[in-house]
C-alpha cells in the first residue's frame, strides 16, 4: 500500500512538472516576441473583420514553437503613430498600444484574455517536432475545435515545404497538407497563415490557391496578402456566402494594408 501511494504521488509530481514545463515553454514561445508587431495588427484585424461580419464560431490554433532567442519581432513603431494606423481598427489598436507600447507586454495570452476575438476558443500548447507528439497535439486540437465553424492555423512559416518532412527538426514551424485536408474534411472553414518565400508573390499566391482548391474542393479561395505574408481562406460551401462578404469587407476596411484576391469567383 505504501509503495502504491508513493508511486501515485510520484506520477502526480511528474504531471505537475510537465504542466509547468509546458506553461513555461508557452510563455517563452517564439510568437510572443512578435506579439503586437505590425504584422500582428494586420492579422488580428483580418480575423476580427471575418468574425464581426459573420456569426461563425472560431478556433485559433496558435501552433506555438519555442523561442529561438532571435532579436526580430521589434516592428512596433507603428503604435507610436495613431494618426496613420488607428483608423483601421480603433479598439484593436488601442489594446495593442496599451499592452505593448505602454506596458511592454509581449504575450499571445493577452489576446486570449481580451474580448477582441468573439466566439473564439484557443489551442495553445507548444507544437512538438517529433511525430508522436505532433499527432497528440492535433488529436487534442480536433477535440477543442469540434464545435467550431472556422479554424485559423498560425504556423511560424506556413504550409509544408519539400525539404522538411513531418517529424523532422523544425517541422513544428509548418502546417502539413494532410492536417489542413483533415480539418476541412471535418467540416471546418479554414484560414491559414503563409509567409511569402523568395518567389514572385502573385505567382506563389496563384499556385497556393490552386493547390488549396484541388485538395479541398472548396468553392473558392480567398488570398489576403500583405508585404510579407499571405493568408489563405478556404470556405466550406455552407459558409461561402457569408465569408465572401466578410472577405470583401476586409479588402475595403484594410485597403492599402491587406489586398484581397478571390480565386475561383
Amino acid at each position: 500500500m505504501a509503495f502504491w501511494f508513493a508511486g501515485h504521488l510520484y506520477r502526480i509530481h511528474l504531471e505537475i512538472k510537465n504542466d509547468l514545463i509546458e506553461q513555461i515553454q508557452t510563455y517563452r514561445s517564439m510568437k510572443n516576441q512578435y506579439f503586437g508587431d505590425v504584422n500582428d495588427y494586420r492579422k488580428y484585424g483580418l480575423l476580427r473583420t471575418l468574425l464581426s461580419e459573420t456569426e461563425l464560431s472560431h478556433t485559433l490554433c496558435w501552433m506555438l514553437t519555442p523561442s529561438e532567442g532571435r532579436s526580430d519581432g521589434k516592428f512596433v513603431d507603428y503604435l507610436a503613430s495613431p494618426e496613420r494606423w488607428q483608423h483601421l481598427d480603433p479598439p484593436l489598436f488601442e489594446f495593442l498600444r496599451t499592452t505593448v507600447h505602454e506596458h511592454g507586454i509581449r504575450a499571445v495570452a493577452e489576446i486570449e484574455r481580451s474580448s477582441l476575438l468573439p466566439r473564439t476558443t484557443y489551442h495553445s500548447p507548444i507544437v512538438p517536432d517529433n511525430r508522436t507528439g505532433r499527432d497528440r497535439y492535433f488529436a487534442d486540437f480536433r477535440d477543442i475545435a469540434r464545435a467550431s465553424d472556422f479554424v485559423f492555423f498560425d504556423p511560424d512559416n506556413g504550409l509544408e515545404v519539400k525539404t522538411v518532412s513531418k517529424g523532422r527538426r523544425a517541422s513544428s514551424k509548418y502546417l502539413y497538407w494532410d492536417e489542413l485536408e483533415n480539418t476541412y474534411r471535418n467540416g471546418h472553414s479554414i484560414l491559414a497563415y503563409q509567409h511569402f518565400p523568395r518567389e514572385d508573390h502573385k505567382r506563389f499566391t496563384a499556385r497556393m490557391a490552386a493547390e488549396c482548391t484541388q485538395r479541398t474542393d472548396s468553392p473558392w479561395v480567398g488570398a489576403f496578402s500583405t508585404t510579407n505574408v499571405l493568408f489563405l481562406l478556404i470556405p466550406q460551401p455552407r459558409h461561402a456566402s457569408a465569408l465572401r462578404g466578410a472577405a470583401r469587407r476586409v479588402g475595403t476596411t484594410w485597403s492599402g494594408e491587406i489586398t484581397l484576391d478571390l480565386v475561383g469567383q
